[in-house]
């Protein structure tokens, strides 16, 4: 009787296991990321197999990013809430603002609307080329024509200082 239990008590708590992505700190509202934080996005999203790109933030003036990477390690879940709340003391720490989460591991957790944070359109794959990060932040909301717009116009600007 009481292995039966013990199976049905296991049956059950099995079921309602979750994998879900922690969404603890996450930003919140409408950002446009600049060719500096996707480039750094870049850099963290691709980190080699044996590295765990942990949290990636971006500050609230939305002008700098701040990523921890868990290197030689065989640990690839994603953060719980105490590992998130110790790195956005880091984050801002360093930055003297307040840091908002944009990415557990390589899942896209800022919430601004258009990200449906769904393991099938949020998540990043290791081996994207920097085109195809582009190409999914801009479908995620977070890169448009106007940022392309005003990097033209910042070319334009250095070259008619010169």
């Amino acid at each position: 009787m009481i292995k039966k239990l013990i199976i049905i008590f296991i049956l059950i708590n099995l079921k309602n296991l979750s994998y879900a992505v922690s969404t603890v700190n996450n930003g919140q509202g409408q950002l446009e990321l600049s060719e500096k934080i996707i480039k750094d996005f870049y850099f963290y999203i691709t980190t080699g197999i044996q590295n765990n790109p942990i949290n990636f933030f971006i500050t609230a003036d939305h002008n700098n990013s701040y990523y921890i990477i868990d290197k030689n390690t065989n640990y690839k879940g994603y953060s719980g809430s105490g590992p998130i709340k110790r790195n956005i003391i880091k984050c801002e720490a360093k930055y003297k603002q307040p840091c908002y989460l944009f990415s557990n591991q390589r899942f896209v957790v800022w919430n601004n609307n258009v990200n449906p944070i769904q393991k099938e359109k949020s998540k990043l794959k290791r081996k994207i080329s920097y085109d195809e990060l582009v190409s999914a932040l801009k479908d995620l909301g977070f890169y448009t024509e106007s940022t392309e717009i005003k990097k033209i116009e910042e070319i334009f600007d250095e070259i008619l200082k010169e």
